[in-house]
Parts: C-alpha cells; sequence; structure tokens
C-alpha cells in the first residue's frame, strides 16, 4: 500500500504481489485494481474532491484488450449494463462518497456498485456508478488507456465528471473507490487475458505510481493539492 496526504486528502492505491516466474507465461493474468481512499483529519470531516486518478504500471506488461468484445459508452449511459456485449464485462467495484464543504461535517454520504467494461477498441475501461440515495446516480466513466515508455507499459487515467464533482451545489468527495479490472477469454482454444503479467523474476520489484488531483475548499481546481504516490510490486514465490 502506498499513502501520500496533502491538507484533508490523503490518496491510496492498493499494491498487488505478483507470483514471480523468471520467464513469461503466455496465459498469466493479472488483476490492476485501483483503490482510492480519502480521509479528512480529523476522519470526520469533508475530505477535497477527487478529480482525476492516474496509474502507471510496469514496463513488460501486455494488454490484450483489442482481443475482447467492447461497449460503447454512449450505449452503456443511454441503456445501462443489457447495452454491453457478452464477454465485455472486464471487473467490478464499489465506492462510497460524501458532500459537504471540505473540512467542516458532511451533510450526506452514499455507496455506489460499479461495474467495468473493455471500452471501444480496448483503447478505455467503462465504469458504470449506481446508486440509489439520497441521490439517483446511473452515469458512465471513462478511464482512457494509453502506452507509455520508460520504466512503465501503460497509462490508466480516469476524469470525475464535473457533474459528479457536485451535486445540487454540493461539493462530493470519493472517501472510498475500489475497482479490480482482469478478464480472461478463450481464443481459438488459447486462454488469453486481459492484462498479462509482465515478468517478474522471484524477489525483484517493479515500479508502481499513482497521481491524484483535487479541488480545494472552494471547488476549484487545485495544483497545490495534486498527489504523486510511488511504491513497488513484489515478486514473490
Amino acid at each position: 500500500m502506498v499513502l501520500a496526504g496533502a491538507a484533508t486528502a490523503q490518496a491510496v492505491t492498493d499494491v498487488p504481489t505478483l507470483h514471480g516466474t523468471a520467464k513469461r507465461a503466455p496465459a498469466k493474468g493479472i488483476k490492476l485494481t485501483l483503490a482510492v481512499g480519502l480521509d479528512a483529519d480529523p476522519s470526520s470531516l469533508q475530505p477535497h474532491t477527487l478529480t482525476s486518478a492516474t496509474l502507471l504500471f510496469p514496463q513488460g506488461a501486455t494488454l490484450n484488450s483489442a482481443r475482447f468484445p467492447s461497449c460503447s459508452p454512449a450505449k452503456l449511459q443511454a441503456k445501462g449494463t443489457t447495452a454491453c456485449p457478452a464477454g465485455s464485462k472486464i471487473g467490478s467495484g464499489s465506492a462510497n462518497g460524501s458532500g459537504g464543504k471540505p473540512g467542516e461535517a458532511p451533510i450526506f454520504s452514499e455507496d455506489l456498485s460499479i461495474t467495468a467494461f473493455n471500452g471501444p477498441h480496448g483503447k478505455s475501461v467503462l465504469l458504470w456508478l449506481t446508486g440509489t440515495a439520497p441521490a439517483a446516480i446511473n452515469n458512465v466513466l471513462v478511464a482512457k488507456l494509453t502506452r507509455v515508455g520508460g520504466r512503465y507499459s501503460y497509462r490508466l487515467n480516469l476524469a470525475v465528471p464535473v457533474g459528479l464533482q457536485s451535486i445540487a451545489g454540493v461539493q462530493v468527495a470519493v472517501r472510498r473507490f475500489t475497482t479490480s479490472v482482469g478478464a480472461t477469454r478463450t481464443i481459438k482454444g488459447r486462454r488469453s487475458p486481459w492484462l498479462r503479467a509482465p515478468v517478474c523474476p522471484i524477489g525483484a520489484t517493479l515500479p508502481l505510481q499513482g497521481r491524484f488531483t483535487f479541488n480545494d475548499d472552494n471547488g476549484a481546481a487545485s495544483d497545490a493539492l495534486t498527489q504523486t504516490v510511488k511504491s513497488t510490486i513484489d515478486c514473490i514465490k
């Protein structure tokens, strides 16, 4: 787990462990988990509003998302999960949010369910958020996937829509957001994971980095609250 703090916000991402191997296993998949926790100090107060989360995962990982059926974000928003074809679901999760003025007591809290789908051409992850009370929420979030170089192979970037940053003029903060993506499908008799694990020799470590941006007390974007958290994935037996 990696942790960083800024003002009343803290960003936390869960760091997976990999079972080490000196050679790549063709069907060896990995679940990519983005878990963010935001807490005020003291924890009973409203934290700042998350506006984006970016996760960089290690060089050597291979994304096979283009081989999976995909769902349209427009159709998902219009018709819900029934609009997505079989095999396009790649994960699930949950979230909790609260509303209020940062640094003050929150005035409401809501639990959300998350279903993850493979986006068009495998270049994004679609997160379908649903909640019932105190506000009816049925929204699709698009987390873009891009290939990068250097120490990392892919970047997953999730931007929180403005409409979910406040509801009826009240700032909304994510207290907990956990989503795991990763699925497998069989193509011509061969098992293909959505994300194939990198080579990870036992005892080695692989870099992982997260970056989180927030609004300030008045709901405006604030570079001063940006957090970059770095950690490593351990390769174990």
